[in-house]
């Protein structure tokens, strides 16, 4: 969630844009977040499980949706689009969001929606059903790396380029659950050893070398536009799987941080709020031309990211029914009792 904050933070994105430190945190932090339900225990998908998934994701994604597209039209005085386009924000990303909007970050929870969803029916299938789901997956991470053909015809592109909610889902299932496979039989140790938490610690380095040097021009021509992009999207790959097994093997050490904690506790509230704090942040430093170069804002930023949605998250507290209500996590949460 610290690195997700950090990835909206205006000041890191323009003190880093030289050596494009936000490109390096998208290669491993956003992708990270998806596979951490493969590490919890598999339940299998089931009717109130599937509403209350909906109910958890879906209410504050039509909450905001509503709230920031009543917002863009008092702004604007006009709208982006029909009434149809707004209603396919729910199960297409595409431009709509961003039309309807003004910014994208929103994709984060029927992405997650449906990752959750995807892997309780894969524990739920027999094997058969267990099957084809492996094959589907495997199909669109195959797609998602050589990308699909230039010559396939304009109607399955548009499909493809509109699902991608469901490409992501489709792609944590895969890797998710091989992560899992990986964590069972390598870390679910007392202790790893050295050369493991080593390699691993290496492997990380080459990679963030690796992105850097592809950066630059030295792996590839920046015209091996298809190459390029199969570079970057390997690093996509394998770059969260070498982060999470770090994190995993220290996380007794990092589950003790009360810090950590609260913000995890925090989280839905953090991901709806931080992006409107750090925009409202950069605003400020360039209408009120604020001494120092972006650099020194960083760190103040960031904690201000933090720190005021986790006040609004200690205050929808004091308020349980409005919380429940607004943030539900099942389907009971939403009646009035």
């Amino acid at each position: 969630m610290f690195l997700i904050v950090l990835g909206h933070n205006m000041f890191f994105s323009y003190s880093t844009e030289q050596f494009q430190g936000m490109g390096l945190l998208y290669t491993f932090h956003i992708q990270s977040f998806f596979l951490l339900p493969f590490l919890y225990p598999l339940k299998s998908l089931t009717k109130e499980r599937l509403l209350n998934h909906f109910c958890r994701y879906y209410v504050p994604f039509f909450e905001m949706l509503i709230v920031l597209t009543l917002l863009k039209i008092a702004y604007s005085g006009k709208t982006s689009g029909t009434i149809f386009e707004w209603l396919s924000c729910a199960l297409f990303s595409g431009p709509y969001l961003q039309n309807f909007t003004g910014n994208q970050f929103l994709w984060f929870l029927p992405a997650m929606f449906l990752t959750i969803c995807l892997k309780e029916l894969f524990v739920r299938c027999h094997k058969t059903g267990k099957i084809l789901l492996t094959i589907t997956g495997v199909v669109i991470c195959a797609l998602s790396l050589f990308r699909i053909p230039d010559h396939t015809p304009d109607f399955i592109q548009k499909i493809w380029n509109n699902a991608d909610y469901l490409k992501y889902a489709f792609l944590y299932l895969i890797f998710g659950f091989f992560l899992r496979k990986l964590f069972l039989k390598y870390f679910t140790r007392q202790k790893s050893s050295r050369c493991i938490i080593r390699l691993l610690y290496l492997f990380f380095f080459l990679g963030v070398l690796c992105y850097f040097l592809n950066y630059f021009y030295l792996v590839l021509p920046r015209y091996h536009y298809h190459a390029e992009n199969f570079f970057e999207n390997v690093l996509r790959l394998i770059m969260p799987l070498l982060f999470l097994s770090i994190l995993y093997i220290h996380r007794e050490r990092i589950g003790t941080l009360s810090i950590l904690q609260k913000i995890g506790n925090a989280s839905l509230v953090l991901y709806l709020i931080h992006p409107f704090i750090g925009y409202s942040c950069w605003w400020f430093y360039q209408w009120w031309n604020f001494p120092g170069g972006i650099f020194w804002y960083i760190i103040p930023v960031q904690l201000l990211m933090l720190y005021i949605p986790w006040i609004i998250y200690r205050g929808l507290e004091q308020f349980p029914m409005l919380k429940k209500h607004l943030l539900p996590r099942t389907f009971s949460d939403l009646k009035w009792t």
